[in-house]
């Protein structure tokens, strides 16, 4: 009777063993086919995002085999005259005759939208070419159109923006950096301000480093100039390593800028209320002078609150 036992406890823990093989086996095989179902997923996600670039490329193509328009361009300059902005606009058609006309449409998308025209003048190779006056008086953006005229058959097809005004013109400011701001207040309610060893890159709109001259770090409180500090030429690493700065700019492979930095410091008495602006002046090869916004604060009751940059800046002097 023991022995049948025994037997029978050996029986069932082979019994066991083996339905835990069986088991351990199951879930191997549950979770590669998981694995697999998982892998197809994602082929079939990648073969339709594929699927869906192809479409939307042929589409292009499409669109752009029924468009007249072959290719188009521009090329800003400052008007000194009018005190404005010149923008060179050159169109390229696929297919013209000498009897094809095309009018320059176009909308200004700022504070206020405005809109206009302005014929392009053929040059006998299929160019057409024109010069659209753009003002200064602030951030807007153009938005183009071709309107071409063909016997009596019209068409308009859209060319695409001009790019902010601002970043329309021969020289640019951006990527700054300065110590501070610091702000001792004092007992009687006001205070002063003070900010130090400043940097900041100049670039332009062609492929070029421009040349500037009156490179000046400046503070105005509200508006008004309380202190100025030359800028110095030069790059980051020689700035920093032995003190001295070089005698150029050093551009920058990505867009061609230069850097210029100021060690020192401006500094200033202010009250509650007063608004503290850091800028950036410099002149072109040309005498236009361009004030730059950097950073701004408004002094408060408990310290310094900044405030964003507003649509007048750069300031350009003509003078």
């Amino acid at each position: 009777m023991e022995r049948k036992r025994d037997w029978t406890r050996t029986a069932t823990l082979a019994l066991c063993v083996v339905l835990l093989i069986l088991s351990l086996g199951q879930r191997r095989r549950i979770s590669d086919l998981e694995q697999d179902v998982w892998n197809a997923q994602n082929s079939i996600m990648d073969n339709v995002s594929s699927l869906e670039a192809q479409v939307a490329s042929l589409r292009s193509d499409l669109e752009k085999a029924d468009h007249l328009v072959l290719d188009w361009s521009y090329t800003p300059a400052l008007n000194r005259e009018r005190r404005g902005l010149d923008v060179e606009v050159t169109v390229k058609l696929k297919e013209w005759t000498e009897d094809t006309a095309l009018e320059l449409l176009w909308t200004s998308l700022g504070s206020t939208d405005s809109k206009g025209s302005l014929p392009l003048v053929y040059d006998g190779t299929g160019s057409f070419t024109g010069k659209l006056k753009m003002p200064l008086n602030g951030s807007r953006i153009v938005s183009l159109e071709a309107a071409i005229q063909n016997g009596e058959t019209r068409r308009q097809e859209s060319l695409g923006d001009l790019r902010d005004t601002a970043m329309l013109l021969p020289v640019q400011c951006d990527s700054y950096g300065i110590s501070g701001p610091e702000y001792e207040q004092s007992k009687d309610g006001g205070g002063v301000f003070t900010i130090s060893n400043f940097h900041t890159g100049v670039y332009g709109y062609f492929d070029k480093v421009p040349k500037t001259t009156d490179n000046t770090f400046r503070l105005l409180r509200n508006g008004e100039f309380v202190a100025e500090l030359a800028a110095k030429p030069g790059g980051e690493e020689s700035n920093y390593a032995d003190g001295e700065l070089s005698a150029e700019p050093a551009a920058r492979p990505d867009r061609l800028q230069g850097d210029y930095f100021g060690n020192g410091e401006l500094t200033t008495e202010c009250q509650k209320g007063d608004v503290l602006t850091w800028t950036f002046f410099c002149r072109d090869e040309s005498g236009v002078g361009y004030e730059f916004f950097l950073e701004e604060w408004t002094v408060e009751q408990d310290g310094l609150s900044p405030n964003a940059q507003g649509a007048e800046w750069p300031k350009l002097t003509w003078d």
